[in-house]
């Protein structure tokens, strides 16, 4: 019996004008068609995972230019100056989380700096802190699904993954979305705003800057499993007995087979998807973090969950392996 753990991995490169493996998995189920005179099955259009809305939180507090004059010797007031001249702009979601934190962080300074002299000022500013401190999450979120370089996490990419062309950007997402982790930890303590460096959002969000290696791995394996699944109910539809290898006649269609499963499979897709399973395990956790409030989303990458792409990648390879250790028994045949 073919064993799966046997089976050899080569890895599937892609390089110049090299087809998709997509395309490539259509040329496998096209010279199967041809081999058992059967037509291909079709294939489940792929969409884009679910997109929450997260509205941006409002203040219910506002300082007047001359409350603001009170404070100039506090550097809080250069940020919200700052942050005042530009409200004519469209603000970026990453801009006011920034300003958000540095608000919080700078805002104890400036009351308890000997200068803030006035108490209702005072009792402003620590009711603003309190409420942008409440809101730090919200701002998260809202970036997470409104920022153009992570709102596109749950789009489809138009074209799959090559781990041999996107090793840079690879590491890049990885780096990028560690990082995005450890802040979205750090906001939920109180304790440890005071560490974060607001400007680090952006040399973040630079690494994800055209960059749509997440999309293209969510894509690629949601493809892939689509793939395997419909070819497998195909080929369980075949009487492989009586059609392919029947008892006493040449075992010529079977070899056919075994060349076309060999060929296509065995040395080109099945090192793609066991690339494409590894970086899963890779990535899936840190999108599980991120997206922990959206159990619409966490389903597709939580590793315990039968749903999430990597079971579903897993076990749908599986379940083809399956199918021709079944053919290589029934035929006596040997893999090649």
């Amino acid at each position: 019996m073919l064993k799966l753990a046997l089976i050899s991995l080569s890895i599937f490169t892609l390089t110049g004008c090299s087809p998709q493996p997509s395309e490539i998995y259509h040329e496998y189920q096209n010279r199967l068609s041809t081999a058992l005179n059967s037509t291909t099955p079709d294939i489940p259009d792929s969409r884009s995972l679910h997109h929450p809305n997260v509205t941006r939180p409002t203040s219910t507090l506002s300082i007047s230019i001359i409350e603001l004059a009170n404070i100039n010797h506090c550097r809080l007031s250069q940020t919200i100056a700052k942050r005042n001249n530009q409200l004519g702009k469209v603000q970026l979601p990453s801009e006011a989380l920034k300003y958000s934190i540095q608000f919080v962080q700078q805002a104890n300074e400036c009351i308890n700096s000997g200068q803030t002299n006035n108490p209702l000022i005072k009792d402003k500013l620590l009711e603003a802190r309190r409420e942008k401190q409440q809101q730090l999450n919200l701002f998260f979120e809202h970036m997470l699904f409104s920022e153009r370089e992570l709102k596109q996490f749950t789009h489809l990419a138009a074209t799959e993954v090559s781990f041999d062309r996107h090793s840079e950007l690879q590491n890049q997402t990885l780096e990028a979305l560690a990082q995005l982790v450890q802040l979205k930890q750090l906001l939920s303590q109180k304790d440890k705003i005071e560490n974060l460096e607001a400007t680090e959002i952006t040399t973040v969000l630079k690494k994800l800057h055209k960059n749509a290696f997440v999309q293209r791995v969510i894509t690629s394996a949601r493809q892939q499993v689509l793939l395997n699944q419909a070819t497998s109910a195909w080929l369980h539809t075949v009487d492989i007995e009586n059609t392919v290898c029947p008892s006493g006649k040449n075992k010529q269609k079977a070899h056919i087979l075994n060349n076309i499963f060999s060929k296509y499979y065995l040395g080109q897709l099945q090192g793609y998807q066991a690339q494409l399973t590894s970086m899963l395990q890779k990535v899936s956790p840190f999108l599980a973090a991120l997206w922990q409030n959206h159990p619409e989303l966490v389903q597709w990458v939580d590793e315990n969950d039968p749903q999430s792409l990597l079971t579903q990648l897993k076990s749908s390879a599986i379940s083809h392996v399956k199918w021709w250790q079944t053919f290589y028994k029934t035929c006596k045949i040997r893999p090649q």
